[in-house]
């Protein structure tokens, strides 16, 4: 029962020695790792405010541009600051769009 296998024969040896826990690495790796998430963070937020073809829309998904206060009316029910063309208050709870709760309502009081 012996067989002829012709061949190469790949022999590997495996050698080396283990490494050791330095404090002084460690920070360096977190700090590191801490840098490249943030900067990744800018290079895709700035990708995608000025260079991708939908930039506008995504602008306006990440930031919400609020009015110039002067030029609003503060609704007497919830403290929602309304821009001047509303003639209802459109304030919604945090955390909420007005697709998931209708806008407070409350007409807007007449200047005495």
């Amino acid at each position: 029962d012996n067989f002829f296998h012709p061949g190469v024969l790949v022999s590997f040896e495996v050698g080396g020695t283990f490494g050791f826990f330095n404090v002084v690495y460690l920070i360096l790796m977190l700090t590191t790792a801490l840098a490249l998430t943030a900067s990744a963070t800018t290079i895709t937020d700035l990708l995608g405010i000025y260079v991708f073809p939908r930039r506008d829309n995504f602008f306006h998904l990440k930031y919400e541009v609020s009015p110039d206060f002067s030029m609003t009316w503060r609704c007497t029910e919830c403290g929602f600051h309304n821009v001047e063309g509303d003639e209802t208050c459109q304030g919604v709870p945090k955390f909420k769009s007005r697709m998931d709760e209708k806008p407070c309502g409350a007409p807007r009081v007449a200047k005495s």
